[in-house]
């Protein structure tokens, strides 16, 4: 199938670019990593959902843990469908959300409009007026409101928040929060009924009951309307460019399987994290897109600062939705903006018991703002790392910290921590609005992206989400974020429609390509492990459109190992496949070592190694199809041999050629009835001919795996 836009990430920037882009009759194909969460509601899109993680299950509700120390980046995987992310690096913690949806699943449901002053960092295409229309297309699809004056007195968050501010002396104001307050019977903008919000204060950790207005139940189900494609736990790996757009490598989650989708636009919404880890895999690992040098550049954690407090005794009365009320300080006097106030803790996420007993005595206060500290990423190949502390702005970070402290004075707690993880003073921080990196600029060498979000040099590859922030908005910026891929996909639609007839906008792609990963000057090493990934149908159609190997290409030591075999074809494919991947690490056998005509194999058990088993090497007919005059060539692995036993001599093997350091074999039996099929083996290139700085190569990427 061809698409015209494939869209990596559901949230803010992907969601708008979906539903726009679909109303203008593109195909499009969004491709998340992360499931549906949630209750299904009244005229909700037909899809699985998964409740949100609560209780002794909330280990799952976290997905996996990105973990940058020294030169790596490594990435632990704890649950392919959790909700939560977290990002550890030098100076910085930071977490983000996977599912459909992105982070709305998890946002503050605060929109708000960033300062005049954030708009003199960008381009001069760019103004706050003309954006002005695109921050109310979005606000008229979400429908935001500030928490109902009957609520202020009588829900425990706004309450208290009231009662702190007036012992500090702040005058708090009530943001308009995306949450369905009243019972709306014709449903939200998108036709979806969402109930009434009750007031349970887990906001901060997924909406139990869809009071919540998200991206899933909004922009998402009104693309879906219009025709786009969702597709759930897809996790994009790599992208690629080429003569006629761009390759999506993903793996789907939900089988194992490694695909390629393609497109002549893709458009990057991953969130900030992944959206640069892509970039930079791209342009340093896979060498596949190269990416302007500002990469990594202007990257800040929107002045983001969390403090606890702890108070004896539970909170009293219903909770209220996080973040109803908030304090601002700043651009009055020329000053940078903050933004502070409790948000709740996530007591919920933990269900019943002494660990939730005890957050619900927990006050967590969050302040945001415009910290201005352009800060770096560094990128390279062996991933991202943030370059950022409270060190780069550390007069910013204490007026933040002494600003919390006096709110957590009005609310009369026991004890009291500033600047978590770290504590007070300290140079660690803590990040949910991750901005910049790739960002916007007037030219490759100030930014990544121009003022439309498309990557210089790279037309027909744009980015739509947070990083593509030249300076941080100090306020909530899904509002922000989303306003801009609004007039992003305006600009997408009214470009297609002058390079095309109008009779036909969506743009028809060829059905095959290779890959644009194999392009000749990435050096790449594919280990025979990689085949195992592969199902029995696609070995199969690889292994009959491969070239057979030739002698000389099979000289030396061949590290190898088994693949597949045979026998367990019946049995379904989980099974299978952990039968396979059983047999092929436990197998003794080590690969060949052939000399001129002859070979033998190896085996071994730690540092002991035992040859076992002569064969004679040369060309022929597959053994199968041996009577046949088209019968496929092969390079045949002949145990015909007098020095072997009766039994080792009804085997023989056969040998073709994937890449210049990959063979695919197969091993078949003679038995009374003919030739049995036995297993599938891989075999890498001689071990004194391989490069040992390449990477390791995916299946997916091998020429042959992707016709």
């Amino acid at each position: 199938m061809g698409w015209d836009t494939i869209i990596i990430g559901s949230g803010f920037g992907g969601s708008v670019t979906a539903l726009r882009l679909a109303e203008a009759n593109m195909r499009v194909l969004v491709l998340e990593r992360g499931p549906w969460w949630g209750p299904r509601l009244e005229g909700d899109v037909d899809a699985e959902r998964r409740a949100y993680p609560r209780g002794a299950g909330w280990r799952s509700g976290i997905r996996n843990i990105v973990w940058a120390k020294g030169q790596k980046t490594r990435r632990v995987e704890l649950d392919a469908r959790g909700l939560l992310e977290f990002h550890l690096h030098p100076k910085l913690f930071g977490w983000t959300a996977s599912g459909v949806g992105g982070g709305s699943l998890i946002y503050t449901d605060i929109l708000m409009r960033p300062p005049k002053d954030f708009w003199k960092a960008l381009p001069a295409e760019m103004s706050e007026e003309e954006l002005a229309p695109y921050f109310d297309k979005f606000v008229e699809m979400m429908r935001p409101a500030p928490l109902p004056e009957s609520k202020r007195r009588e829900d425990a968050r706004p309450r208290q928040m009231l009662e702190a501010s007036e012992k500090t002396g702040e005058e708090p104001f009530f943001p308009p929060l995306s949450i369905q307050f009243d019972d709306v019977p014709e449903g939200n903008a998108a036709g979806v009924h969402q109930p009434p919000c009750i007031h349970c204060g887990e906001c901060f950790v997924g909406c139990p009951t869809g009071a919540k207005t998200t991206l899933d139940r909004t922009y998402l189900p009104a693309a879906i309307k219009a025709g786009a494609d969702i597709w759930e736990m897809c996790e994009v790996e790599a992208i690629a460019s080429h003569d006629h757009g761009y390759s999506v490598h993903y793996r789907d989650r939900r089988t194992g399987q490694r695909q390629v989708e393609q497109a002549p636009r893709v458009v990057m919404a991953a969130g900030t994290f992944n959206t640069l880890a892509l970039l930079n895999d791209a342009h340093h690992r896979h060498r596949s897109v190269e990416v302007p040098p500002a990469l990594g550049r202007q990257f800040s954690p929107n002045g983001d600062m969390m403090a606890a407090g702890w108070r004896s005794g539970p909170q009293d009365g219903p909770p209220g939705p996080n973040y109803p009320a908030l304090l601002t300080t700043g651009t009055e006097n020329g000053g940078p903006l903050i933004v502070w106030g409790e948000v709740g803790s996530p007591a919920a996420f933990f269900g019943d018991g002494p660990l939730r007993e005890w957050l619900r005595s927990t006050y967590l206060y969050f302040a945001i703002g415009q910290d201005r500290m352009h800060a770096s990423v560094r990128t390279g190949p062996d991933g991202i790392q943030v370059q950022a502390s409270r060190l780069h702005r550390a007069p910013y970070y204490g007026r933040s910290e002494r600003l919390m402290h006096r709110l957590m004075e009005g609310y009369e707690l026991d004890r009291q921590v500033e600047n978590l993880p770290g504590g007070r003073g300290s140079a660690h921080l803590t990040s949910v609005h991750p901005m910049g990196g790739a960002s916007i600029g007037r030219g490759p060498d100030e930014g990544v992206v121009d003022h439309r979000g498309e990557v210089f040099g790279n037309p027909g590859l744009y980015v739509a989400d947070g990083s593509l922030y030249p300076t941080e908005p100090g306020v909530p910026p899904s509002l922000t974020i989303a306003a801009m891929a609004e007039r992003q996909a305006e600009l997408m639609v009214s470009r297609t429609r002058e390079e095309l007839p109008a009779e036909r906008v969506a743009i028809a792609m060829p059905q095959t390509r290779p890959s644009a990963i194999d392009r000749p000057r990435a050096e790449i090493t594919v280990r025979p492990t990689d085949l195992r990934l592969l199902t029995p149908g696609a070995l199969e159609r690889t292994w009959q459109s491969a070239p057979p190997a030739e002698v000389p290409q099979v000289q030396g030591r061949l590290p190898g190992s088994v693949v597949h075999l045979r026998g367990v074809d019946p049995l379904p494919l989980a099974p299978r496949k952990l039968l396979d991947r059983l047999v092929g690490a436990l197998s003794l056998w080590r690969g060949k070592h052939i000399v001129g005509a002859r070979g033998h194999n190896h085996f071994g058990l730690g540092g002991a190694q035992v040859r076992f088993g002569q064969f004679e090497v040369r060309a022929g007919r597959a053994w199968q199809e041996a009577n046949r005059q088209d019968a496929k060539q092969v390079l045949v692995l002949d145990y015909d041999q007098p020095e072997n036993p009766a039994w080792l001599r009804r085997l023989r093997g056969e040998l073709c050629r994937l890449e210049p350091d990959l063979f695919l074999g197969r091993v078949g039996w003679r038995g009374d009835g003919g030739v049995h099929f036995l297993m599938y083996f891989g075999l890498a290139a001689p071990t004194k001919r391989r490069r040992a700085s390449a990477r390791p190569k995916r299946a997916s990427e091998i020429r042959p795996l992707t016709r």
